[in-house]
């Protein structure tokens, strides 16, 4: 049996047992049960009813007699997607494909704690390593490999324990994240509706004619009613034959998973050989400009534009049209996602579990067709609607993405034995000594809201900075804005005005300072520091305490706060606030749609910031900007917007 230092890189606590997964599991196949339920599992959703899940597509076969079964409480593992984390434990009775394997359990240990355990990071990172195969997408892991891995088991009444706290904050983090999807999907909804009014001219009031379709009975008088057919001078089908993907393969070859409504996700794509990709393009070669559609499937109906520098085929289940000079490429694809066309074709698929586009109906599917200035006009609009949408979802899906880091890293936490789950309802102060030598274990940190994240990151660019005679209000605020602005610890949340010594939100200054006194880190005292600071940080008991919480809170981002606050040892005050300054400059142009070079963003710092920014000297300012690109301190236009005062604030303190 693999040591666990050596497969998972944890020590378990002392009064842990290590014991072989043989001991715990036995491979069973129990077949000839074709009327049972068909089960899959999945790396998000453990083992769940196939039928409940529209995402898989892999079809069964035919003939289930070769099925396993799967009792309640067995573990069931896709042998070929276990390095991804498709392993559980099931609620579910039903069978499952050849392709799995299923235990079951010897005994009497927690199957929920199990459920845990084995679905963890260290333990899915260590079927990454036991799995074989000539490359990634081929690995399998094999029964021989996984019966000796090691399995961490503490006491039942802890594996119980364990297991109730792991069901409590999962079901309330899983809810967040529902919430934040939910936002994504209305903002979806809104979009396509704003497309639909666009495309079918139901904004223009004056002078309007009959459609000849009772859905919209009526068009813009200047408009035309034209089928797809005449606007296009090549339709094209994608070859009816699965592409050979091919890992290491140069060219995308796009499927209906990678096109979304307006964008073409070619990063996404599969790759295909130079050979597939020359057998897939003889139809006719993607160009940009030409339009690909989803023709099949539950993610029928969708278009985007090849965009510039791409060099693509399709995949299955697509089409590809390329326009003629009576309409704007963008505007054909606008039309093609709007609700009009989808619901024109959709009436060919009424009933269909998996909807199949005839090709007739879309050529003869109509488009609402206005002169091409307005084309131009609403492609604009659109465009620009796209953009703000999608900055919008980008900012949730990050949140997603860090609420799921929180959860894992809890999982990990807790059943690894890293922290305490017992002591999670009682303050930290009140745990029991540890004996030298034995893992401390941390009372976990409820999911965090904005306060208790303002106050950790604050807690740590204080630790790090230890001594730093430069170290007050100006400094740790501006980092504080960094932080948030360039490490995307995006709940910081700060509304930073324009004040004179850059980046400032005076609420979040109390906040934070109220906080670090309250938890007991550092209290500020008025002093005379160096470079105008007239603030400085105090230790307290709790001190350095703060770095477990940060980590639980930030996830894989303790790093990259880290690395920011580093760069800032040393500088003085007033180099700090010319660097976050020409950041939130630079940062709000690019928020705004522009592309600034160095001098429009020394101009904004010098003459649209703040009165008092013209002490700086330009070519400091150019030396700072070189700086930042040196060190990849250079914003991407997402996070938070800075707003402009031409008064100071009274309440504005050094």
């Amino acid at each position: 049996m693999i040591s666990p230092q050596d497969a998972i890189s944890l020590t378990p606590p002392s009064a842990w047992r290590v014991v072989p997964f043989w001991s715990l599991f036995r491979r069973t196949k129990s077949i000839g049960h074709a009327d049972e339920e068909l089960l899959s599992v999945y790396r998000d959703h453990g083992v769940v009813p196939t039928s409940s899940r529209d995402d898989n597509r892999n079809k069964p076969s035919e003939d289930l007699s070769g099925y396993q079964l799967v009792t309640e409480g067995a573990l069931v593992t896709n042998k070929m997607k276990a390095w991804q984390g498709s392993i559980a434990i099931s609620r579910h009775r039903g069978i499952v494909s050849p392709a799995y394997y299923v235990y079951q359990p010897l005994s009497e240990e927690h199957d929920q704690f199990l459920h845990y355990l084995l679905r963890s990071e260290p333990y899915v990172a260590l079927y990454q390593r036991i799995s074989k195969g000539v490359r990634v997408s081929q690995w399998d892991l094999e029964h021989e490999a996984l019966r000796t891995i090691p399995v961490l088991l503490p006491d039942p009444a802890t594996q119980k324990q364990i297991a109730d706290f792991l069901d409590a904050e999962t079901a309330r983090i899983d809810a967040l994240i529902e919430k934040k999807l939910q936002l994504i999907d209305a903002a979806e909804a809104e979009f396509l509706e704003r497309i639909t009014h666009a495309v079918t001219g139901s904004a223009w009031d004056a002078g309007r004619k009959p459609s000849g379709y009772d859905w919209h009975p009526t068009v813009p008088s200047s408009w035309s009613v034209v089928r797809l057919k005449f606007l296009c001078s090549k339709i094209v089908d994608c070859l009816h034959e699965t592409p050979v993907h091919d890992d290491e393969g140069e060219y995308p070859s796009v499927r209906t998973a990678d096109v979304k409504r307006g964008k073409l996700l070619v990063e996404n794509a599969k790759r295909v050989s130079t050979s597939e990709y020359i057998n897939r393009i003889q139809r006719l070669e993607p160009e940009p400009g030409d339009i690909v559609y989803t023709r099949e499937g539950e993610r029928f109906g969708l278009a985007a534009l090849v965009p510039e520098g791409a060099k693509l085929c399709l995949g299955q289940r697509m089409m590809m049209f390329r326009v003629n000079r009576r309409v704007v490429p963008a505007y054909l694809m606008w039309s093609l996602n709007g609700a009009f066309a989808y619901n024109y074709l959709k009436q060919g698929t009424a009933g269909a579990t998996s909807p199949h586009l005839n090709i007739f109906d879309i050529r003869n599917v109509p488009i609402f067709l206005p002169p091409l200035d307005v084309q131009e006009s609403i492609c604009a609009e659109l465009e620009a609607r796209f953009a703000v949408k999608e900055k919008m979802i980008d900012l949730v899906e990050r949140t997603i993405d860090r609420l799921r880091e929180y959860r894992a890293a809890l999982i990990t936490a807790a059943v690894t034995g890293q922290i305490d789950v017992a002591a999670h309802a009682r303050p930290v102060e009140t745990a029991p000594p540890r004996a030298s030598g034995e893992v401390v274990h941390l009372r976990p940190v409820a999911m965090p809201d904005r306060r208790t994240v303002r106050v950790l990151v604050a807690a740590d660019v204080v630790h790090r900075l230890g001594a730093d005679p430069y170290l007050g209000r100006t400094k740790l605020q501006k980092l504080m804005f960094l932080a948030e602005a360039h490490a995307n610890i995006n709940d910081i949340a700060g509304r930073y005005q324009r004040y004179r010594y850059g980046p400032y939100d005076d609420a979040m200054v109390q906040e934070i300072e109220q906080g670090l006194r309250q938890d007991g880190y550092y209290d500020t005292w008025e002093g005379t520091g160096v470079d105008r600071e007239k603030v400085a940080f105090q230790q307290m008991s709790r001190a350095g305490g703060h770095r477990d919480a940060l980590a639980a809170a930030l996830g894989g981002k303790t790093d990259s706060l880290r690395q920011l606050v580093d760069l800032f040892k040393g500088k003085d005050t007033e180099a700090t606030e010319a660097v976050a300054t020409l950041y939130a400059v630079w940062n709000d142009a690019l928020i705004d749609g522009k592309q600034p070079d160095d001098a429009a963003i020394i101009r904004g710092f010098l003459q649209d910031w703040h009165p008092e920014k013209g002490k700086f000297k330009q070519a400091d300012l150019q030396t700072w900007l070189g700086w930042m690109r040196r060190h990849g301190l250079v914003p991407k236009g997402t996070g938070p917007r800075t707003v402009s005062t031409n008064t100071p604030s009274l309440f504005e303190r050094e």
